[in-house]
């Protein structure tokens, strides 16, 4: 499969958003991408987990996963998104094949 068309899109953003706390899985070029929306400081955010992880080395962006992550005004990189759409838009523009895998509750 190439990139998510819109429809796509569309129907995971609306699978995250109601009720919260949904998980979306996708193999992403070589990689397991998972979305997850956790609250942080009474904030609901989507967390991108690369092959089950998040890890610190990755902030610096020399790492090629870090693209999966959105990059701050410091030229570094976050794991987090304010929103489903976000993350999903992101993911979209820095993969060339994505095959979405699963969508679980809770």
């Amino acid at each position: 499969m190439a990139k998510m068309s819109k429809d796509m899109i569309r129907f995971l953003v609306d699978f995250m958003d109601c009720p919260p706390y949904q998980s979306v899985e996708m193999d992403c070029d070589d990689h397991r991408i998972t979305l997850k929306q956790q609250m942080v400081n009474r904030e609901l955010r989507t967390w991108v987990y690369v092959d089950g992880y998040i890890k610190g080395k990755w902030v610096s962006g020399k790492e090629p996963e870090s693209k999966y992550w959105r990059k701050t005004k410091n030229h570094s990189y976050q794991p987090d998104f304010a929103s489903p759409r976000a993350a999903l838009k992101h993911i979209n523009q820095v993969s060339e094949n994505i095959n979405v895998l699963t969508c679980r509750v809770g």
